[in-house]
């Protein structure tokens, strides 16, 4: 039997009906989100290692527990359910944590960012059309420097100084006449590493807006999810304790 909130708590009750609703949207749009992300770093994939792809790898996860806890928590509003309520907000709290993990871990990988994608950087571009190395290191290189018209580390003539080219690859190659972008020997006249570094800044800038949006919400959740849950508990003691004295009290006689 559906317990009898008062009007406060039966309004909480819908709005965290609706709150789950749209987390459950929510939820699917960050499932959505961590897998573009993931794709993204692994279109540059020979230049990060595994740990930094870890903040999508949480956001995804994040994701995919946020779609199951938003269906807890709209049966438990609806059914009244103690137990469903307080595993939501129990779910709540874990994807808290997750994602505050999450946050830190980016942060920490961001202070190691210049120095781990100057080594890698390096590391690749000497397997550069090394068969023992596979097409890998060639594809990734050709790929980064094309889509962000650059061309080297820090500049051209790290192809000629660090490997055994003569010249730079094709994919330094553009119109000398555009000075904007190339140098006077038709190659792009910017280096990799700071279009690199802004990339991964700003896939983790995306992360960590999307994840004080969401740790807002989960905090406003699991205040809501406590507070009818507790509601509910009591609303049951109460009909417990009534229906006790009822049968407590001696029948009548009406002999």
């Amino acid at each position: 039997m559906a317990k009898e909130l008062n009007c406060a708590e039966s309004t909480i009750k819908y709005i965290l009906f609706v709150f789950n609703v749209i987390f459950l949207i929510g939820g699917i749009a960050l499932l959505t989100l961590g897998g573009i992300i993931l794709a993204q770093i692994a279109t540059y994939d020979s230049f990060f290692d595994d740990p930094f792809a870890t903040p999508g790898i949480i956001l995804v996860s994040s994701g995919a527990l946020i779609v199951i806890t938003g269906f807890l928590g709209c049966f438990g509003a609806i059914k009244q359910s103690f137990r469903m309520l307080l595993g939501f907000a129990g779910c709540m709290t874990l994807i808290f944590v997750l994602q505050l993990v999450g946050g830190i871990l980016a942060f920490t990988f961001q202070e190691k960012l210049d120095s781990f994608l100057e080594e890698n950087l390096l590391e690749q571009m000497k397997l550069y059309g090394n068969p023992e190395a596979g097409d890998g290191p060639k594809i990734t290189w050709d790929t980064m420097q094309s889509n962000f018209q650059c061309c080297g580390i820090e500049t051209y003539s790290d192809w000629t100084f660090y490997t055994v080219l003569v010249t730079p690859p094709e994919s330094c190659n553009c119109n000398p006449n555009d000075n904007s972008i190339c140098n006077p020997l038709g190659y792009y006249k910017d280096g990799c590493i700071d279009d690199l570094k802004g990339f991964f800044i700003s896939l983790q800038i995306a992360l960590g807006a999307v994840g004080i949006c969401f740790a807002v919400a989960e905090i406003i959740g699991i205040v809501f999810a406590i507070v009818v849950a507790f509601a509910i508990r009591r609303k049951e003691n109460e009909e417990s304790i009534y229906v006790t004295r009822i049968s407590a009290r001696p029948k009548r006689s009406f002999d």
